[in-house]
């Protein structure tokens, strides 16, 4: 995949091992010059704007997203 380094969104679709989700990284965000990947339209991850080229590796590398996940807090329901 060619990645280009400008401001213009990138866009990547990995049919195959994502399920037919599209990626898409932008310039914007809460703060308006940070890079924010969405999945199929809706936010996944923000980067602050020196960190495109992690910004783009969200978008191509599962591995690297799934590096980023927040482990799932523990169940508060608790049998006795």
């Amino acid at each position: 995949m060619n990645l280009r380094l400008s401001e213009e969104p990138v866009v990547a679709c990995d049919a195959a091992r994502e399920g037919r989700h599209v990626f898409r990284a932008e310039l914007r965000g809460p703060p308006t010059d940070w890079w924010m990947v969405t999945r199929n339209g809706v936010p996944a991850h923000f980067f602050a704007p020196d960190r495109r080229a992690d910004a783009e590796r969200y978008l191509i590398d599962p591995e690297y997203r799934a590096s980023l996940r927040r482990p799932e807090p523990p169940s508060r329901n608790r049998a006795p």
